[in-house]
């Protein structure tokens, strides 16, 4: 019988035997054994609790100060040359890059003037201008309409839908072969066909 057993015997016998506040006697003997024997007691030793002061708030930096862009002020003048006018723009913008004006080298032999067709219509145009330069092996763009282009020597020939011609574009001295509506020669094979015999007389007449 192990201690675990004895100790769970003994507590049963005494719950069946005794009644809670009954009286057990002991022998002498067991007395003086018990009264004899020093109960060890217990001490817990007590840490004192520190407080720890709270932490120190963290500095705030300040704020940056911007750098200030200092800006030449011109005086007014009535009409400013081109050259002037660029060498300000340099100063006060030194990281932009400016493009020199076009030249008439720049234009095309061949000119699709752009004059606010819908996306559709200006996609339908580039695929023209594609076709021109892959089978006459000419140059041809799709372009805005302005004065300079409008009086390039270099320019032969220009294309333009025929309901959104202008005085200016009328006016000009380059042939001029006008687009019938586009949204209908999209849509229609044949009629594309037709268009597209029409562009290669003229370019055949005039800028090739």
């Amino acid at each position: 019988m192990n201690y675990s057993e004895l100790c769970a015997l003994t507590q049963l016998y005494i719950f069946e035997n005794f009644s809670k506040g009954d009286k057990c006697f002991v022998s002498k003997e067991n007395a003086q054994f018990f009264a004899s024997s020093p109960q060890k007691k217990t001490v817990v030793p007590i840490v004192p609790v520190v407080q720890t002061p709270p932490p120190a708030p963290l500095p705030v930096p300040e704020p940056k100060k911007e750098k200030e862009i200092g800006l030449t002020k011109y005086e007014k003048t009535e009409s400013p040359p081109n050259s002037d006018l660029l060498d300000i723009l340099k100063e006060v913008a030194p990281n932009l890059s400016f493009l020199p004006p076009p030249t008439h080298e720049a234009f095309p032999q061949i000119a699709i003037l752009h004059l606010g067709e819908t996306p559709i219509e200006a996609r339908f145009l580039h695929h023209i201008a594609t076709a021109i330069n892959i089978c006459f092996k000419v140059s041809c763009k799709v372009v805005e309409a302005h004065h300079t282009l409008l009086n390039s020597s270099t320019t032969r020939l220009l294309l333009a839908a025929e309901c959104r011609l202008t005085d200016m574009i009328k006016e000009s001295k380059i042939p001029l072969l006008p687009l019938p509506d586009l949204s209908l020669q999209m849509q229609n094979p044949t009629l594309k066909k037709s268009l597209w015999s029409t562009i290669c007389q003229h370019i055949a007449r005039h800028a090739h």
